[in-house]
């Protein structure tokens, strides 16, 4: 009977010491890319190290982490999104014990709420208005820069899918995301739906032509190249610099696409669509900003409607 009930609880050898189980074989088990996994090495070792110390898989009880997740944030100075994943690192490694039969019992971070947890609120992630965007093009000289810019604003690309595009992927009047480049190494879209076609607006389309005949007309190779940070650090913010012009990184320009697009009306379906997400909330949550002249007219909208409302009464 005890052996069934070994086999049943997961006590079936020394219960492994977390740090050196995280440290020998979940974080050298990753298969991700580089930039990722120096963001796992930064959670655990900026948040969770120093405090489990020399705690057992069974000792780490839910009630165990739940105190440690609530320690972080006033100590380390955190937000709630990094806490979401500071919590999310240690489920990872649970599962990752429990896929590999290295631990049987229940993963103790499942079900705690963050919720109950006091952290900073994440800053607002910058994005570009359509005015912003218009005056980057403006502003910074070379094809090259101007043509990445307005792929980022208009066609909503990243700036790894922005490296990884080549000419050949430019037909029917669409881009099509094959590929996405991250520190040089070229590697698969985030997702399937990344490669559905982006549209080619007819702004869009003047200036990349013109890019285009620049290079001789190419029918295949690299558009922008494999280090576009480069282009921007040597290129971009140096002019905008000069006009005292702020760079807010190459992800504002696809949130400021799905923000224009949503205050021009654009059913939410369809921005999610054009940013090829997974899932509409996504867009919602992380694209989407309400900006203040969006703010006004939409109370405009609302005193409209409540002025009707008051007419048809009487």
């Amino acid at each position: 009977m005890q052996a069934v009930n070994d086999r049943l609880l997961g006590a079936t050898g020394p219960d492994p010491i977390l740090r050196i189980y995280i440290e020998q074989n979940y974080l050298p088990s990753l298969r991700l890319e580089k930039k990722t996994i120096r963001g796992y090495r930064d959670t655990w070792n900026l948040h969770w190290k120093k405090r489990i110390q020399d705690l057992t898989f069974g000792q780490f009880y839910p009630d165990v982490a739940f105190r440690l997740l609530k320690e972080i944030p006033d100590q380390d100075d955190i937000s709630k999104t990094t806490l979401q994943r500071v919590k999310a690192f240690m489920s990872g490694v649970y599962t990752h014990a429990r896929e590999q039969g290295d631990f049987r019992g229940a993963n103790p971070v499942t079900g705690l709420r963050l919720q109950k947890i006091k952290a900073r609120r994440a800053k607002k992630m910058p994005f570009n208005s359509l005015a912003e965007t218009l005056a980057y093009i403006k502003v910074v000289d070379g094809l090259r820069a101007k043509t990445a810019i307005a792929t980022a604003g208009f066609a909503g690309l990243t700036v790894s899918e922005l490296q990884g595009l080549d000419w050949k992927d430019r037909y029917g009047g669409q881009w099509h995301v094959e590929r996405k480049v991250v520190e040089g190494r070229t590697g698969e879209t985030k997702t399937a739906a990344r490669q559905e076609g982006v549209p080619i607006i007819p702004y869009l389309q003047k200036i990349t032509d013109k890019y285009w005949k620049s290079l001789g007309c190419p029918a295949e190779g690299s558009v922008f190249g494999r280090w576009l940070n480069n282009l921007k650090r040597d290129h971009i913010t140096p002019q905008l610099k000069k006009k005292g012009m702020k760079w807010n990184g190459w992800h504002a320009f696809r949130r400021g696409l799905a923000t224009n697009l949503h205050e021009m009306g654009v059913p939410t379906k369809v921005i999610q669509r054009v940013c090829r997400h997974a899932d509409e909330a996504t867009t919602k949550k992380h694209y989407i900003h309400a900006t203040e002249p969006g703010v006004r007219s939409g109370m405009r909208k609302l005193e409209a409607s409540i002025t009707r409302e008051r007419h048809d009464r009487r």
